[in-house]
This record gives structure tokens, C-alpha cells and sequence, in this order.
């Protein structure tokens, strides 16, 4: 158990997720007290005392099913059934092998049916580290488990259980329903416990890595992953909060001696303690300028959408949304409940394209400065939302010298790796002069590193 733990302590650790040495041994203090045959016990203690987010819980299920795999039942097949299921035999044996148990709901029969299944149909192959999802398509192709839940409820009927029938029918279907699902785990499962038996566990849990939310590249993040990845901004949001107030309290003081002298009397007039006039929260004004062009849109919104859930802690907040043309964006943001929702209103209402659609920055700094530039003040600090490529046209920088040489700072956040800027028709080497920071920003945590650090 101890070497288990410290492997799968490691994976964790390798994934991102901060697991430090008090957790640790915490979690093999606990694990001392649980019997070792009981895997589930072993998964809850586990998680209790190594993870510490909610975001972290996916990714520690699949390091500790492939550091804890699953043991293995006896064969409840008969000899007659276990040949017919096995490679070369009848596979609608193993098929009507499996809509009885769906129907039985027997859990342990269908563990055994998942191990043979992916042994006759998922086709791995030795000695190669992939993902699972080939492995598993092919098996549940091969079982035709999509239809399984409809054929159980056409041939094995509920009695009904003393509901009515219709009620009767949607419980059954739901149940069936849940049963599949539950044996598409135990496929997954089958699969992982063969190739870690090939592999071993930590090529496979390289090879199985899913990202955590924060590190979920915003530029090219599916639509499985915008759910994840909301909850990570707002997990991000409550997480600056904190940090913003804690800046403030903590903020530069200076020693006040009318306060050190009233706290002396408490000691007869020694100044034991000293008293600190701390200054006023420094809330600067904010101006946003973001490109939402393209593949660049996704990380641009959410970007936008952090902002705005901290407009408490800047004096001013207001947001400017661009592709060839600038429009001022403060309230939609603002109003709506998260990022996909204001995305969609900037791009119904927003007033963003000037001639073909395309990204054009020298014209929207031009714009921008010509409308908007008596809002940026010594006290503005300027973010630019994009990528900096503008399709080979004038990229005007020295209107952004302009704008960083009235504001505070102007600070560029970049979605595209640094490798890249400069290349074919990035601007980005004419820009980087006149900005503060520039800064490369693909994912949630490096969105967090920039707004502990700059903002």
C-alpha cells in the first residue's frame, strides 16, 4: 500500500494537482485503518485527504483506478458459455449473455462479460500507449450496446411492481438505462486493466491524461470542455477575490503616532505596539480591448467575463469588443450570466465589422483612440485581448505608443504561444515595445498567474 500511494501521489502531482506531504500523510495514516480488500473505502479515504478541489476529483478517479485497479470475480460463465465467448466462438451468445444480466441487474456478470468483450473486440495492441476511446468504440460497436436498453425492455418485461404500466415502464427504462451505463465503465475499466498489465501504470496514465479545467487551452477547447471550463473561471473569480482583498488589507503602510501613542496606554505609556496608517485601496480603471476574430473569440470572452466579475475592485471597468471595427461592449458583458451568453449577444448586436471582416488592429487602435482615448488617463490600465495578427495591414503602433504613453500600463495577453508572434502576419514584434507586459495566455492558469501578478 505505501508504494501504491507514493505512485499515485506522484501521478497527481505530475497532473498539476497540489498534493503536498501533509496530505500524504494524512492519506496513509487513514489508509492504515481500512481493510485492503475494500476498494471503495480505499477510493473515498483517498480522495478525502488528497484532494482539496472539486475540479481535481475527475482526474484523481483515474489515477486511482489505474494504481487501484479493480479485482477480478470468479467466472460465473458457464464452460459452454466462457467458449462461446471467447475469441472465435458465437458472439450472440455473448450478446444474449449480456441483455440478461442488463435485465437481472447482475453486477457481477457483467464485469466478467466486460473482460471477455474487450478480449474478443477491442483489439489492443501490445506494447503501444493510446487512449481508450478506439479500444472502447470498437467493443461497443461489436455489442451493439447503443440498442441494448430498448432490446432488454422488448424482451425481458418488468413485472411492474404494483405501479401502473406506463409508470412501470419509464422506471424500468431508467433503470436499464443507468445498468448500461455502469457496464460502459466496466469496459473502460477492462480496458485500462489490460494495458496497464502491458504497460504499466504510469504509461498509461500518461498516455489516459486529460487536462485539468485550468489547463484546458481556451483557443481550442470543445464544446465537452466550455462547462469545465466556466466553472473554472468562476472557481478563478472567488479564487482573485480573495487575493484582491487580501492586497488591499495588506497594502503599504506607513507608522502613525497618534495611533502608537493611544495603543500605549494600555501599557502605562510605553509604545509597545505601533500603530500603521494604512493608504486607500488602489482600484485602477480598466479599459479592455478584445478580439473576438476567429479562434481567438473563446479565450477573448472569457477573459472578458473574469474582468467583469471583478469590476468591484476596479474604480471603472468598460470593455471594447473588435474585429475590423470597435464597439464598446460594457453592458452586454456585464449583463450576461457567462461567457457563451455575452458571445453570442456581441456577435448578434455588436457593431464589429468596418470592411471585409477580418482582423484589422491599426484601424481599430485608430478608432478606438479617435473615439474613445480621453477615457485613458494616468489612472487607466489598458488590456489588449488578441492575437496581433492583422492580415499583413499597416498595424498602426504608433497609436498604441500613444495610448501607453497617457495610461498607466497597457498589458497584452497573447493566445498564441510566443514561439508564433512575429511570425507571418503577426504584429506582435511592433507592439511589444509599447506595452508594459506582454504575456502568452492559453489557459485559466495562466490567466490567474497574470492577474496575481500585473493587475
Amino acid at each position: 500500500m505505501p508504494e501504491v500511494l507514493h505512485a499515485l501521489v506522484h501521478q497527481l502531482r505530475g497532473w498539476g494537482i497540489p498534493v503536498g506531504l501533509t496530505e500524504t500523510l494524512n492519506a496513509a495514516e487513514a489508509l492504515r485503518c481500512v481493510p485492503g480488500a475494500d476498494r471503495e473505502r480505499i477510493r473515498h479515504v483517498a480522495a478525502a485527504t488528497l484532494v482539496k478541489s472539486r475540479e481535481h476529483r475527475a482526474a484523481f478517479e483515474l489515477a486511482f483506478d489505474i494504481y487501484f485497479p479493480a479485482a477480478q470475480p470468479g467466472e460465473p460463465l458457464t464452460a459452454e458459455d466462457a467458449r462461446a465467448a471467447a475469441p472465435g466462438g458465437d458472439g450472440q451468445v455473448l450478446r444474449d449473455l449480456m441483455l440478461r444480466a442488463l435485465a437481472d441487474d447482475d453486477p457481477v456478470m457483467l464485469q466478467s462479460l466486460a473482460a471477455h468483450a474487450v478480449t474478443r473486440y477491442a483489439g489492443i495492441e501490445p506494447g503501444r500507449a493510446r487512449g481508450t476511446g478506439v479500444y472502447i468504440l470498437r467493443t461497443v460497436r461489436a455489442l451493439r450496446l447503443d440498442n441494448a436498453a430498448a432490446e432488454v425492455a422488448a424482451n425481458f418485461p418488468d413485472a411492474g411492481g404494483g405501479f401502473p404500466e406506463a409508470l412501470a415502464g419509464r422506471l424500468r427504462a431508467a433503470q436499464v438505462a443507468e445498468r448500461v451505463k455502469e457496464f460502459r465503465r466496466q469496459l473502460e475499466s477492462a480496458v485500462r486493466a489490460r494495458m496497464v498489465a502491458d504497460l504499466g501504470p504510469a504509461a498509461v496514465a500518461d498516455a489516459l491524461r486529460q487536462p485539468l479545467p485550468v489547463d484546458i487551452d481556451l483557443v481550442f477547447a470543445q464544446p465537452s470542455d466550455l462547462k469545465q471550463l466556466q466553472q473554472a473561471t468562476q472557481a478563478l473569480s472567488r479564487k482573485l477575490e480573495r487575493h484582491f482583498r487580501l492586497a488591499e488589507r495588506h497594502g503599504r503602510a506607513e507608522p502613525d503616532f497618534r495611533k502608537t501613542m493611544r495603543n500605549s496606554l494600555a501599557t502605562g505609556g510605553v509604545p509597545v505596539q505601533l500603530g500603521y496608517r494604512h493608504p486607500p485601496p488602489r482600484r485602477p480603471e480598466l479599459i479592455i480591448l478584445a478580439d473576438v476574430s476567429g479562434s481567438v473569440a473563446q479565450f477573448a470572452h472569457f477573459t472578458l467575463h473574469l474582468m467583469h466579475s471583478l469590476a468591484g475592485h476596479f474604480k471603472k471597468v468598460r470593455s471594447f469588443a473588435f474585429v475590423d471595427a470597435v464597439d464598446e461592449v460594457t453592458g452586454v458583458v456585464a449583463a450576461c450570466a457567462s461567457p457563451l451568453e455575452a458571445a453570442r449577444e456581441i456577435a448578434a448586436n455588436g457593431n464589429l465589422i468596418w470592411f471585409d471582416g477580418h482582423s484589422d488592429y491599426g484601424h481599430v487602435l485608430d478608432t478606438f483612440w479617435e473615439r474613445w482615448g480621453s477615457a485613458v488617463t494616468s489612472r487607466t490600465t489598458v488590456l489588449v485581448l488578441g492575437d496581433a495578427r492583422s492580415n499583413y495591414r499597416n498595424p498602426n503602433a504608433a497609436v498604441l505608443a500613444r495610448i501607453g504613453r497617457h495610461a498607466r500600463a497597457v498589458h497584452w495577453l497573447n493566445p498564441e504561444p510566443a514561439s508564433a508572434w512575429g511570425t507571418g502576419d503577426s504584429a506582435m514584434t511592433d507592439y511589444s515595445p509599447h506595452c508594459a507586459s506582454v504575456t502568452e495566455c492559453r489557459t485559466v492558469r495562466q490567466l490567474t498567474r497574470f492577474v496575481e501578478e500585473t493587475i
